[in-house]
């Protein structure tokens, strides 16, 4: 019976030898890239180690964060404000004797916040006086009876909220 051994040459032994010690040369060669490429991976800037980039990045990301919060704290107190604030306002002039005598000087305004809330001013004016009225207005009505000029200052009020 014939044994492997009997067909391995020493020329074979000496291409298998060379054969892998090219592989284990070029094992080595990766190996050095890799090794290159991981360095330059883990230094940063100024000789300054990955580590101590994610560390700055981590704070830079804790920074933000609590800007984050402290805006939307801050926007929530200015929409509190902006809410009760004027925002329609509506306007009308008229006579409110007819003819002459009052010679169109007559007035009504209404100030509302987004929500409808706030008041009208009415002047009825006349040759000798002048009346000033208030009524306050709440969710878009009021207690007391609205004239038809404070009922259309009212309605142009609320167009401007509605935008």
């Amino acid at each position: 019976m014939l044994h492997y051994m009997d067909f391995i040459t020493s020329e074979m032994l000496f291409y298998f030898n060379i054969g892998l010690f090219l592989l284990f040369f070029l094992s080595i060669i990766i190996n050095l890239m890799l090794w290159k490429k991981v360095k330059n991976f883990t230094v940063g800037k100024n000789g300054k180690s990955l580590e101590k980039s994610f560390i700055e990045i981590n704070k830079n990301l804790d920074d933000y964060r609590n800007f984050k919060l402290e805006i939307k704290s801050y926007l929530e107190k200015v929409e509190s404000r902006l809410q009760k604030s004027i925002q329609g306002h509506g306007s009308l002039n008229f006579s409110a004797f007819g003819g002459s005598e009052s010679g169109g000087k007559s007035f009504a305004v209404a100030l509302v916040n987004e929500k409808g809330d706030g008041i009208i001013i009415s002047s009825l004016s006349a040759r000798e006086k002048t009346s000033i009225f208030t009524k306050e207005i709440k969710d878009w009505k009021s207690d007391i009876k609205l004239s038809e000029e404070e009922q259309d200052a009212l309605t142009k009020s609320q167009k401007y909220c509605n935008l």
